[in-house]
């Protein structure tokens, strides 16, 4: 069994696979100050090989003080180590979030487009087993928040379930706009970058239940970093 801990930029993932199933899975938002008991509870037993990747250093620091409370210490993915199986085609490899790189390597296709929804949307493009580029724009929750923080007369709303052209209240008005036109918008550059409709399409990412209507076409796999994470290990090893 083995247990791969994702640290974002906004929380912790956590999953176990047995083999190539997944078992368990865990998200804690940063700052969750029941994070030890948690983990402890998520945790199927002791010396689970564990490997650990990260965007937030500091988020990471504080995951592995609580990963050596419980007798773990993971093996942490450097981008040096996991380049050589997915190499980077862009003007500096060194600038790439390793998240980018799992995400296009947690899909055995060697060419194929995924969305990954989080706290930046990305459009990743993965050519002949490398990554070629990716486009971010900022996630729908982002987007939600910096309204809600910038706009006095939109008030902090519930966020509406239905999803409409046009919304005749502020939470559907909401929904139309950052939900339905950000995935046009995204769904428009895979369509440039893939205007034939020749390469799979792979939908992961923190808010991908929510926009899975939206994406016609797409795999939806929520496990896709978290599996590239696996596949990096066993390359490893």
């Amino acid at each position: 069994m083995k247990l791969m801990v994702d640290i974002g930029n906004t929380s912790a993932s956590f999953t176990c696979f047995q083999g190539e199933t997944v078992t368990g899975r865990l998200s804690l938002p940063h700052g969750d100050e029941n994070s030890l008991a948690k983990i402890s509870a998520f945790l199927p037993g002791r010396g689970i090989k564990t490997f650990l990747s990260s965007v937030a250093p500091r988020e990471e620091e504080k995951v592995r003080r609580l990963l050596k409370e419980l007798g773990i210490a993971p093996h942490v993915f450097s981008l040096e180590e996991t380049l050589p199986f997915i190499p980077a085609r862009v003007d500096d490899p060194s600038e790439v979030g390793i998240d980018l790189l799992l995400d296009a390597f947690g899909t055995k296709e060697p060419s194929a487009i995924l969305v990954d929804l989080g706290t930046c949307n990305k459009v990743i493009y993965k050519k002949d087993g490398c990554f070629e580029g990716v486009a971010i724009s900022p996630g729908f929750r982002l987007s939600y928040r910096s309204i809600f923080q910038n706009a006095e007369k939109i008030p902090d709303s519930r966020v509406s379930s239905r999803i409409e052209s046009v919304g005749k209240n502020t939470p559907d008005a909401l929904s139309s706009g950052i939900l339905l036109g950000g995935s046009l918008g995204l769904l428009a550059l895979v369509d440039r970058l893939d205007p034939k409709h020749e390469l799979p399409r792979f939908l992961t990412g923190g808010s991908a239940a929510e926009a899975v209507s939206l994406f016609p076409g797409f795999v939806y796999d929520p496990d896709l970093l978290a599996r590239g994470m696996k596949r990096l290990s066993e390359s490893l090893s």
